[in-house]
C-alpha cells in the first residue's frame, strides 16, 4: 500500500459504510490475534463477519454462505489463502478477494494476479490503509450489484413491453379460427334446418373445430411460457423453437407479407434453456420484421440457418438470422446492442430487444451474439442485409 494514499477521514468512513453495511465479510487467518484485530476494525461496517482459522474452514463457510467479500492470509495450514482464493474465484469470479501479506510473501503476488485477486494489504498496514483497500473493493462490488439490478429492471420492462405486442399477435392468430367456428355454427344450424344433418357431417365439424381449438390452446401455452421462470435446461429441436418464435411474432401467420426460409435439420437439437432461446429468437425476429416494414424492400424475406460443428469432444452450434431490411448503417453498427438504442425514431420502439438478447445469450446461455452486414443466397438470388449470429457450445 503506497504511503502517499490519502487516509480515510470521517466522511470517507461514512462512504465505506454505504457500500458495506449490507455485505457479509469472510476473514481467514490462522492467527487468533489477527482475527480479533481485523474483526474489531471491520465489524462496525459490515452486516455480518465470519471468521475462519484456515483456508479449508474458510472455503466451507464460503460454500455455505457465499460471503460478499473475502480477506485472507496466505500461509495457513490445511489450505493456503492462495488455494482458497483459487477455489472461490472458480465458484464466483466476481467475489472480491483481498490478501494480507508480509514482505517475505510478496513472491505470491504474481500467482494471485493470475487467479484474479482484487487487492492486498500488508500486515504492517495501519487501520486506515486497511479500510481504504476494503473500500475500493466494496465500491466496485456495489457498482456491480447496482448494474445487475438495473439489468433485471430493464429485462422486466422489455418483457412487459413485449406482452402487448404478443397479445396483438395472438389476437391476429385467433381471428381466423374464431371466424371459422362462427361460420361453422351458422352452417350447422342451416344443415339441421334443411334436415341434412347426419353423423358423418357432425364428426367432420367436431374434428375441424377441435383442430382449431388445439391450435388456440397451444398459442396461449406459448404465451404463458414466455413469462414463466426457467430453472432447468432441456433438450429440444431447434426447428420447433424457431417455428414457435416465428408464430409468436406473427411472421408465419397466414397473410404475413414476409417470406421465411428455414435451413434447419429436423434432427438438430440443443440442450439449453429453451424459453430463453425462444425469447432471444423472438427479439431478433421482431427487429428483422420492423426493419423490413420500415424499409419496404422489393423482396421481404428472412432466412434462418442452423448448423452443428463438431470440434473433437466439443460441439458448437450456430444459428444465423438474416433479413432484407436494409442492413445496419456503419455509423450505428457498434451501438445496436446498447440499452435503449433504437433507429425507430417515429415509432414506439424502446431499443431494448437486442440488448436483452445479448445479455441472455452471453450471460444465461453462455454463448455469443454478433451482428454484421453480409451477402446471402436466398430465393435464387444474392441478397444483402443484416445477419445476427448466435453461437452456443
Amino acid at each position: 500500500m503506497k504511503n502517499s494514499r490519502k487516509k480515510l477521514n470521517r466522511f470517507d468512513s461514512k462512504k465505506l459504510y454505504k457500500y458495506t453495511h449490507q455485505l457479509r465479510l469472510l476473514y481467514v487467518d490462522d492467527s487468533k490475534t489477527a482475527r480479533r484485530f481485523f474483526e474489531t476494525i471491520l465489524k462496525p461496517y459490515f452486516k455480518e463477519i465470519d471468521l475462519a482459522e484456515d483456508g479449508d474452514v474458510g472455503l466451507q463457510i464460503f460454500n455455505k454462505k457465499r460471503n460478499d467479500i473475502v480477506i485472507t492470509d496466505i500461509n495457513m495450514p490445511n489450505l493456503s489463502g492462495i488455494e482458497m482464493a483459487r477455489f472461490i474465484k472458480r465458484i464466483d469470479h466476481n467475489t472480491p478477494v483481498i490478501l494480507t501479506t508480509s514482505f517475505s510473501e510478496e513472491h505470491f503476488l504474481i500467482e494471485s494476479i493470475k487467479i484474479g485477486v482484487n487487492g492486498y494489504i500488508k500486515k504492517s498496514a495501519n487501520p486506515e490503509e486497511l479500510l481504504e483497500t476494503v473500500y475500493e473493493s466494496a465500491k466496485i462490488l456495489f457498482q456491480q450489484i447496482e448494474l445487475e439490478k438495473r439489468e433485471k429492471i430493464m429485462i422486466q420492462q422489455s418483457k412487459l413491453s413485449s406482452m402487448g405486442e404478443l397479445l396483438i399477435n395472438i389476437a391476429h392468430q385467433w381471428r381466423q379460427p374464431l371466424n371459422f367456428m362462427g361460420l361453422t355454427l351458422e352452417d350447422l344450424r342451416g344443415t339441421y334446418e334443411d334436415g341434412e344433418l347426419d353423423g358423418e357431417y357432425l364428426e367432420g365439424v367436431i374434428s375441424d373445430t377441435n383442430k382449431f381449438l388445439r391450435n388456440m390452446s397451444e398459442t396461449i401455452d406459448q404465451f404463458a411460457n414466455y413469462f414463466a421462470p426457467e430453472h432447468t435446461k432441456e433438450r429440444f429441436k431447434v426447428v420447433d423453437a424457431v417455428k414457435e418464435a416465428l408464430k409468436m411474432q406473427g411472421i408465419s401467420a397466414e397473410g404475413s407479407k414476409i417470406g421465411t426460409f428455414l435451413e434447419i435439420s429436423e434432427t438438430l437439437q440443443l440442450n439449453t434453456y429453451r424459453q430463453s432461446f425462444v425469447q432471444t429468437l423472438m427479439h431478433i425476429l421482431k427487429n428483422s420484421k420492423e426493419a423490413i416494414e420500415r424499409t419496404n424492400p422489393e423482396e421481404a424475406l428472412i432466412q434462418i440457418k442452423a448448423m452443428k460443428i463438431d470440434r473433437g469432444l466439443d460441439e458448437k452450434f450456430i444459428i444465423e438470422i438474416c433479413d432484407t431490411g436494409g442492413g445496419i448503417d456503419e455509423d450505428i453498427e457498434a451501438k445496436i446492442f446498447d440499452p435503449y438504442f433504437t433507429t425507430q425514431f417515429q415509432t414506439q420502439g424502446r431499443g431494448m430487444g437486442l440488448y436483452i438478447s445479448k445479455i441472455t445469450v452471453e450471460e444465461h446461455l453462455l454463448g455469443h451474439l454478433t451482428a454484421s452486414n453480409k451477402t446471402f443466397f436466398l430465393n435464387g438470388q444474392d441478397l444483402r442485409g443484416a445477419c445476427l449470429k448466435i453461437e452456443l457450445s
